[in-house]
């Protein structure tokens, strides 16, 4: 399993942030830095904290994630039970199930979410 910072740039890789210059490195705390370009051409210096944060998952992520089920679709009926088949398995997996995440902070409904969307690259990958 991917560490969440490896998490965090794998998802921003997969959501189309890129490095824009060489100047790509860790700080203090092994956190990348560079210029990175979001899908939007907007310039970060560090990526979102996808792993923490649902507000930078549905910004950057969502998108992408629907992107996703429109190629694997061939009907709008197919994208919307694809996308409600992730939802519901992703809310009842691991936001509601009290047995696996009881007293939990909310980042773990952001870091169950990042996980669900690896889940979906790493299976595209192996399949190719």
């Amino acid at each position: 399993m991917t560490t969440e910072q490896g998490l965090n740039e794998k998802l921003a890789k997969w959501a189309g942030f890129k490095v824009s210059t060489y100047t790509y490195h860790l700080d203090d705390e092994g956190i990348p830095l560079g210029i990175w370009l979001a899908p939007d051409n907007s310039a970060h210096i560090y990526l979102p904290d996808f792993t923490h944060s649902l507000d930078a998952c549905f910004k950057w992520l969502f998108k992408p994630l629907c992107d996703y089920f429109v190629s694997k679709s061939t009907s709008y009926e197919e994208y919307q039970s694809l996308m409600a088949n992730f939802l519901t398995n992703w809310v009842k997996d691991f936001v509601f199930d009290q047995t696996k995440h009881s007293g939990t902070e909310p980042s773990m409904e952001a870091t169950a979410f990042c996980r669900a969307i690896e889940q979906l690259i790493d299976r595209e990958a192996m399949s190719h």
